[in-house]
């Protein structure tokens, strides 16, 4: 499965997994980036000065909650205002 669809198919099976998202998706919307790299930073400071480009963000899924998932990626892309969440081993 790629992107978004294999979380939406973990959901109904990992009941915690959507408080989970709902906290990460409010700690991107808020700047708070996770961990990322110094380089993707940069690009998220200039795509916010700027208004355009992209915003990444990475969090750590707690193993507790779904162990065969190291993290998930969150990327806004401002040119077309959306916003994807999928897990840190798929592709955009």
């Amino acid at each position: 499965m790629l992107g978004w669809a294999a979380i939406i198919a973990l959901l109904p099976h990992t009941p915690d997994m959507r408080p989970y998202l709902d906290r990460v998706l409010e700690y991107h919307a808020a700047t708070d980036f996770g961990i990322i790299s110094r380089s993707t930073r940069f690009d998220n400071v200039l795509a916010v000065l700027l208004g355009a480009g992209k915003l990444t963000s990475r969090y750590l899924v707690p193993s507790a909650l779904c162990p065969e998932q190291s993290g998930v990626i969150i990327t806004t892309h401002l040119d077309i205002s959306t916003t994807t969440i999928r897990f840190a081993g798929e592709q955009e």
